[in-house]
């Protein structure tokens, strides 16, 4: 029987693989950007990922001194849930998540939003994700 590391080394090769360091450390969030391509949506969805599956006690692909928190809720907005059954455009259906995330999230929760204030004009996409995470980091 193969170990996670051992699978994972069969999959992909170990000398390509950029390893990824997450630390809150003692604040409430963080922001990550950069260009296209950079990664963003890949890193939130592997912290997602192996939040979810530490707290189901399974193991994880990582360093044997990490440290996982344990949350109560995970939430996230990511990728594109435009609907044209349900009337709903790219900033609609990430409206519609979002207000969701901040009304049922409770204080000890992972939120991971992508893109945040994206799919409209970029000054007023930009006010709106502020708001967002001070309402976010209000609620915690």
């Amino acid at each position: 029987m193969l170990t996670a590391m051992e699978c994972v080394n069969s999959i992909i090769d170990p000398n390509k693989v950029i390893p990824n360091s997450i630390s809150f450390d003692e604040y409430l969030g963080i922001v990550i950007t950069g260009p296209n391509t950079g990664g963003k949506t890949v890193l939130l969805k592997t912290v997602g990922l192996l939040v979810l599956m530490t707290k189901c006690g399974l193991l994880i692909p990582a360093d044997e001194k990490s440290n996982v928190m344990i949350y109560d809720k995970v939430c996230c907005d990511i990728g594109d849930d435009q609907s044209i059954q349900a009337n709903l455009s790219t900033f609609s259906s990430h409206m519609v998540n979002i207000i969701n995330i901040i009304e049922e999230s409770p204080n000890n929760s992972l939120i991971l939003l992508d893109e945040l204030g994206g799919g409209t004009d970029p000054v007023e996409g930009a006010a709106l994700a502020k708001a967002i995470l001070i309402k976010l980091a209000e609620n915690n």
